[in-house]
């Protein structure tokens, strides 16, 4: 038996916080310890947007437009890079999530869609920010000058 969406969203909301946890620790272990979590101050609720969508059913491309958040986005060509990971590892989080609960094919479609219409709407500082998420530029951090 597969869930439908609307107990698919029930359980995601329900394992909104397990799943940011597995998001972070994931992301931790495959980081190099230097790269910026450009979107952990987004994630959670961008899962509990995808569970929330299941749940009323809105169309997979609102749920990145309703999600709220602090985004540390570093200066550089490689914060598309950086925030595009992010989501990949969220969207393999939500896949595993959607295994081990066994949601229909049709559910695993939409979150897949959400996902990639987040992606596609990068850069996050573009045209196609949420309105709820704001924008924090990280300088990179300087040698000091002063003589030891």
């Amino acid at each position: 038996m597969s869930l439908d969406a609307r107990r698919a969203g029930e359980a995601l909301r329900a394992a909104a916080a397990d799943l940011l946890r597995v998001w972070r620790s994931t992301r931790r272990a495959l980081g190099d310890g230097a790269s910026p979590v450009v979107l952990d101050g987004v994630m959670e609720e961008f899962l509990k947007r995808v569970a929330e969508g299941l749940l009323a059913g809105d169309p997979p491309e609102a749920i990145w437009r309703r999600t709220g958040g602090v985004v540390r986005l570093p200066c550089g060509p490689h914060a598309i890079a950086l925030a595009e990971g992010d989501f990949r590892l969220a969207a393999g989080v939500l896949d595993s999530a959607g295994q081990a609960l066994e949601l229909a094919a049709d559910v695993v479609t939409r979150i897949e869609r959400a996902v990639e219409f987040a992606i596609a709407s990068l850069p996050v500082d573009g045209p196609h920010r949420p309105p709820e998420v704001l924008v924090v530029r990280m300088l990179p951090a300087r040698a000091s000058t002063r003589a030891a």
